[in-house]
């Protein structure tokens, strides 16, 4: 089991697909794959990853190398799927710490001549992320509402539940964050 399987080598049954609506328009090019499988997870299925599995994914669909586009939604899309998924206490201390400490080091690290565009592109994100806040936070109690979103992705079981609960421990004892959503 695995929280998310990458975009480029996921298989999907299309009536699961069409039950969680499709991948999120709002997500364009990163997290999209994120925020489905969370979907999922929250609806009571397991993502699975089939080990030593080989595949090539062939880069430069929509962007063709590293680029500020890339950087602009890859950043903006990870803050989209931590409002909409990481525990409350979690998130609060995420969006008092992390993103003014993000913030301020993209600000620090505009000052290189390369680099320029990480300011005018991270306050973009900071507007962005101010404008869809209702929207997300309207997402996460529609989910708590219907009763998805009472413990975190990691706390839900499956019925490899051996394998979960090893998954779970792991993952507890390699971070420092409470994965409660209390």
């Amino acid at each position: 089991m695995v929280l998310w399987a990458s975009g480029s080598a996921m298989v999907i049954r299309r009536r699961l697909f069409e039950e969680l609506k499709g991948f999120s328009p709002e997500l364009f090019l990163y997290h999209d794959e994120i925020d489905l499988c969370s979907r999922a997870w929250l609806k009571g299925y397991i993502v699975v990853s089939i080990p030593f599995t080989k595949y090539k994914h062939l880069r430069g669909g929509v962007v063709d190398k590293t680029s500020w586009i890339s950087w602009y939604f890859a950043n903006r899309n990870r803050w989209l799927t931590t409002i909409r998924y990481m525990p409350l206490k979690n998130l609060i201390l995420s969006l008092l710490l992390a993103l003014p400490l993000e913030f301020t080091v993209n600000i620090v690290k505009s000052l290189k001549r390369t680099e320029r565009l990480r300011a005018p592109l991270y306050t973009k994100i900071l507007r962005f992320l101010i404008k869809e806040f209702h929207s997300n936070i309207r997402k996460r109690s529609l989910y708590y509402s219907r009763g998805y979103l009472t413990k975190f992705i990691i706390d839900v079981r499956s019925p490899l539940s051996k394998e979960s609960e090893a998954l779970t421990n792991a993952l507890r004892r390699l971070t420092k964050f409470s994965w409660s959503s209390h």
